[in-house]
């Protein structure tokens, strides 16, 4: 046996050891540097000249056909610039080296430069593993600009010098990012030296000019390789933004009164445009560069203005003169960055995009403060009273509107992060924005929640008008017509209001679907099915289903119930699936009660600002059967093994409080922990919320934890989502007759 796993494991590292050893990073090797580029030298087999400056008096020679340096000395030498080897992170910015003849750098350009071209040479070696690939062998280049070229041992392999091969103008540029080249196996030296030749051309005092990105320059296999140039992530976050865009135009349409939804459109639609001109799909639909740049600045200054008036529409109703004037201001940055150097206009927006930002705290925020608490001093005239006064004026101001305040805040400094980083901490970035989004639609969504109070007041009023003037109509029949008449129009006032009200809710329901899963996952080890029953609309329930990128692994699961009904628990679901999602996958090798620790302390500070709470059922799964199980408050799981008559409440034996308390609220913040179990071949496994077990018959009878096992128990074994159907059916037939009165989520899983 132990001879058998000896040859087993020498046959996996035989196996598996190109695939670990076959990447090379150029940034592992020394860079040489000149001013100037001409192909014939790179014909020639004596090659290259190098400068060494950490030894001023010594020249080299470097050879293309050998690995040996040489020393050479006289008028033959050409000065070259050697950069040191930087795992990860070597920039070459052109700019920020200290070549012969370079301009002065400017704090502030106005006026473009003259193009110049610049030659970056990187000699390098290549495993034997590279050549075994079967999808060919590529070059990853993050960032290369402004025009360029490349080329490998003297062969031009990649020609972007847009006025030499593309149908654009001469001063057209092609600064790309995420570049993918094909290389030809034939031309790589396996055994000796090779050596990278770049040709860049452009503006020296451009930050693009060079091999500009702060990460690795990739040779690997065109399938290891490729997937970098698909940003699945940021195109997800351009979705949602775009989602909530056209989301919110919609409303807009529907009520072209409220110009708030307009704003918080066009913001959303602005920062979609801005973090395509980020992507590299932008680059390849685009050829001339200098367009993508120009729209991601422009997206840039236009994106402050236009949550700036969302802030005045949502709050006063209408946009404030400072919003206009300082629309029309951004619009001078915003024009002329297409015709004069850009960092000019770029550094500028930086210092004057937090103007906004500090009047609208000082309006709308230190100002109301400001009254109310010389209101509260003069009336606690007692010393010692500080405390007291700050959170008495804190409570008069009005929450939406420091809510509000943080966003537009949150929003200006965001965006200059990103100028001053020129380009680092994208990834970051993305969920800043992310969470502006939500934030700022959950105070559209506090609107919402007025709309249907108001809507419920008028309704009361109407009732209450309808019995007087009913008892009016009985004591004087000479006012029965008008009365009627009267009556038929309050009537058609409040139906126009109740078909409003539907038509957003229906809105609403439909959004809150659409981040459902819609289809029941299904692997060689795991098989699930689900079952969702919103008690009227808007559901407080959730549940995900947690799979590997290829789909083939089911790796977890939640089901979750958010206190309250409406609105407002709908969109604290959407807020808690996308919490519990990245937690569980970026926290894979925590214990899971370390996990729902970690949800639960984002969820408290998400939730400070509203009354809901939830319970959940987390659970890690892994191929052989064990299962990670960690619940906040909710309701117990049921276990039927395939050997099992009966069903059973699962739990731990001799522990009565493995569970944690219910989560979001600073109040019921605990320790969670964790039990792991095992199941075997065709064991079901059901977790679901409280409306199941709660749910009543015509005698008021639950259907009760009893009714979920006896149903289990009873279900047929061949298919997951039949026995699923038999224990639904069950309930129904247990409360037929009666209303639902809350919402229903069950989610049967069974091991294949």
């Amino acid at each position: 046996m132990k001879k058998v796993l000896a040859v087993f494991l020498i046959a996996f590292i035989s196996a598996a050891g190109p695939a670990f050893a076959q990447k090379v990073d150029l940034t592992e090797f020394p860079a040489f540097v000149r001013v100037g580029f001409d192909t014939s030298f790179l014909k020639r087999k004596d090659s290259f000249m190098l400068f060494i400056p950490e030894q001023q008096e010594i020249n080299w020679r470097l050879s293309i056909d050998s690995s040996n340096i040489q020393q050479v000395s006289g008028a033959e030498t050409r000065v070259w610039l050697r950069l040191p080897a930087r795992r990860g992170n070597r920039p070459i910015i052109i700019r920020d080296l200290a070549l012969p003849g370079m301009p002065e750098k400017n704090l502030f350009p106005v006026l473009k430069g003259k193009k110049e071209q610049f030659c970056i040479l990187i000699p390098f070696t290549v495993p034997p593993e590279l050549f075994k690939s079967r999808t060919g062998i590529a070059l990853f280049l993050p960032a290369i600009g402004q025009n360029w070229q490349v080329y490998l041992n003297g062969i031009l392999i990649k020609n972007e010098v847009a006025y030499d091969f593309l149908d654009l103008p001469r001063n057209a540029e092609r600064a790309l990012h995420g570049a993918v080249i094909n290389v030809n196996p034939r031309i790589l030296n396996p055994e000796g030296q090779n050596i990278f030749a770049f040709m860049v051309e452009g503006d020296p005092l451009d930050a693009r000019l060079g091999l500009s990105a702060k990460a690795s320059y990739l040779l690997d296999t065109y399938e290891t390789l490729f997937p970098l140039h698909i940003q699945y992530v940021s195109l997800a976050f351009i979705g949602v933004y775009l989602f909530f865009a056209a989301y919110h135009f919609v409303l807009f349409l529907l009520r072209p009164k409220n110009k708030s939804y307009l704003m918080f459109s066009i913001g959303s639609a602005l920062l979609a445009l801005h973090l395509f001109c980020k992507t590299y799909l932008a680059y390849d639909i685009i050829q001339d560069t200098k367009i993508i740049r120009g729209f991601e600045l422009a997206t840039m200054i236009a994106i402050v203005p236009a949550f700036l008036a969302f802030f005045d529409t949502a709050v006063h109703g209408r946009a404030s003169i400072f919003t206009k004037v300082f629309s029309i201001v951004s619009l001078v940055p915003l024009i002329l960055q297409f015709f004069f150097w850009r960092e000019a206009f770029q550094l500028i927006w930086t210092l004057i995009a937090f103007i906004p930002a500090l009047f609208v705290l000082f309006k709308d925020v230190a100002v109301p403060f400001r009254g109310a608490w010389r209101h509260y001093r003069r009336l606690m005239k007692e010393k010692g009273q500080v405390f007291k006064t700050v959170r008495k004026s804190l409570s008069r101001l009005e929450p939406s509107r420091i809510l509000l305040g943080l966003v537009v805040v949150g929003a200006t400094v965001s965006l200059n992060i990103l100028n001053l980083l020129a380009g680092t901490g994208e990834s970051v970035l993305q969920y800043g924005f992310m969470l502006l989004v939500f934030g700022t639609a959950t105070v559209l969504a506090g609107q919402f929640a007025r709309v249907y109070t108001d809507i419920e007041t008028v309704h009361e009023v109407l009732e209450k008008k309808v019995t007087k003037r009913t008892e009016d109509l009985e004591s004087s029949l000479k006012d029965q017509e008008s009365l009627n008449a009267r009556l038929s129009e309050t009537a058609s006032r409040y139906q126009a209001v109740s078909e409003t009200a539907t038509i957003d809710m229906q809105v609403a329901v439909q959004v809150q679907q659409g981040f459902f899963p819609k289809l029941s996952p299904k692997t060689e080890q795991w098989e699930a099915a689900f079952v969702l029953l919103p008690a009227s609309g808007i559901s407080g329930d959730f549940f995900d289903f947690y799979l590997s990128d290829d789909g083939k692994k089911m790796n977890g699961l939640v089901v979750g119930d958010v206190s309250g009904h409406g609105i407002a628990s709908g969109l604290v679901t959407v807020l808690a699936r996308s919490i519990f999602y990245r937690n569980f996958h970026e926290h894979k090798k925590s214990n899971l009660g370390n996990v729902m620790e970690a949800i639960n302390t984002e969820l408290i500070k998400e939730l400070a600002s509203v009354d809901n709470y939830l319970t959940a059922a987390l659970l890690r799964l892994d191929d052989d059967g064990r299962v990670e199980y960690t619940s906040a408050a909710h309701t117990e799981i049921c276990y039927k093994g395939a050997d099992k008559p009966r069903a059973v409440e699962l739990k731990p034996r001799g522990v009565d409080h493995y569970k944690g308390l219910p989560m979001g609220r600073a109040a019921f913040e605990s320790p969670y922990k964790s039990i792991r179990f095992k199941l075997n071949r065709g064991d079901f496994v059901l977790i679901y919320t409280d409306g199941m077990s709660e749910g009543r018959n015509v005698d008021h009878e639950e259907f009760g934890l009893r009714g979920v096992l006896d149903a289990m128990s009873t279900a047929p074994t061949e298919d997951v989502r039949g026995a699923l159907n038999f224990i639904m059916q069950e309930w129904r037939f247990h409360t037929s007759g009666t209303r639902m009165t809350d919402d229903v989520t069950a989610v049967l899983l069974r091991r294949r």
